[in-house]
């Protein structure tokens, strides 16, 4: 199990403590990330002794560190519409993890239409544009598969 498998485990279980301090100790060793932060701001959610400005400057930074990391759009749209009762400003973070979204599955499509391409030449590609377009959109993986 990877440490950020790790911290989730503790995240999950609700050991804020513990995973505070191995998120401390793996910033110590390769240096703060995007996860990290993101990581922190859950159990900083989950803690008793933080406030709604601390669980909003760990999301600010994992922005800060990589603004196309989307669980950190996600989790800042939730902590605002949740935690802040600000629906308008959750929405521009939802949007924003959208916006990226939309490219990530555009390269998925173009990788399985290229592998297609290369198993079954001469395969309708509209077709399975439109069907792994779908998937994506159902988040159904299996329609992904090459049949």
């Amino acid at each position: 199990m990877s440490d950020l498998d790790q911290v989730r485990a503790l995240v999950k279980a609700k050991d804020v403590r513990n995973a505070l301090v191995l998120i401390a100790d793996i910033e110590s060793h390769r240096g703060p990330s995007a996860r990290l932060f993101v990581l922190r701001a859950l159990c900083l959610q989950l803690s008793d002794d933080a406030s709604p400005e601390d669980v909003e400057r760990a999301l600010n930074s994992a922005l800060s560190s990589d603004d196309e990391y989307v669980d950190a759009h996600l989790e800042m749209g939730w902590f605002r519409l949740v935690m802040l009762d600000d629906a308008e400003g959750a929405k521009a973070f939802f949007k924003q993890a959208t916006g990226l979204l939309a490219k990530l599955n555009e390269e998925v499509v173009r990788g399985l239409l290229a592998c297609d391409e290369e198993l079954s030449p001469g395969r309708a590609p509209e077709a399975a544009k439109i069907q792994y377009q779908d998937a994506l959109i159902r988040a159904e993986p299996e329609a992904t598969r090459t049949k």
